[in-house]
């Protein structure tokens, strides 16, 4: 079967990509892991079809539930909230770099992308495949928890010199857990790139690929993140 296509303009130049989709976002359910202290997500009904003759849920969730984006004032004083993030920054070419030969908990650094610097071109986005997202659905909390891989500070740097517009990463956070003045965060927030976390497994499908992705949080009015969801598509030339 033919695959279709679609024809869209980028850093003005045509590139035509595939309408077949593959979703890198995680499930929100009820019982989704959840990065330590924050709320867990809970899905009520208020209306029934038996009742009232429609389906109406009222969903409570954080902000930073599942895959979602950060925006500025997640860390930043006088940061923009998530729904004047530009949502070009999430919208593009996006380069699918290799990680999970670390051990799983180690920072990525500077010299770990250096060795991808022939590929990450400026305004590209980038999504670190770590690994960790493969124990999504296995007692995920019990074997990474705390315990994820993230973005060293000199990584950070790396990026915002490389001009990248924004970092996707399949584990809860580009920051160490337990950092106190989560440097990661601030240099990538303070410099505009954009932070897309927990991507899942399905992300190592398309390793060492240039890539076009999809990802939209929700136009939240002053919040520091949204729940997003991520799509990524074969680039066919």
């Amino acid at each position: 079967m033919e695959t279709k296509r679609t024809s869209i303009k980028q850093y003005s130049k045509k590139i035509t990509i595939s309408e077949v989709s593959c979703d890198i976002s995680h499930l929100t359910s009820q019982d989704i892991p959840i990065y330590p202290r924050n709320p867990s997500p809970k899905f009520e009904s208020i209306l029934n079809i038996e009742k009232d003759g429609v389906n109406v849920s009222r969903i409570t969730l954080g902000t930073h539930t599942g895959t979602h984006v950060d925006s500025q004032n997640h860390f930043l004083t006088n940061g923009i909230g998530i729904e004047r993030e530009p949502l070009s920054k999430f919208i593009g070419q996006a380069m699918v770099l290799d990680f999970s030969k670390k051990t799983i908990g180690d920072g990525i650094n500077s010299n770990d992308l250096n060795y991808y610097s022939s590929v990450a071109r400026s305004n590209d986005i980038i999504l670190l495949y770590t690994g960790v997202s493969n124990y999504w659905n296995h007692s995920y909390m019990d074997r990474i928890g705390k315990k994820f891989t993230y973005l060293e500070p000199s990584a950070a740097d790396w990026i915002v010199k490389h001009k990248i517009k924004s970092i996707g990463i399949d584990t809860f956070s580009v920051e160490k857990y337990g950092s106190k003045k989560a440097i990661t965060h601030k240099r990538l927030l303070s410099a505009g790139v954009g932070i897309i976390e927990n991507l899942n497994s399905n992300l190592k499908k398309f390793v060492g690929k240039r890539v076009f992705l999809v990802c939209l949080p929700l136009a939240l009015k002053g919040l520091d993140a949204s729940p997003a969801r991520a799509v990524i598509f074969d680039i066919l030339d």
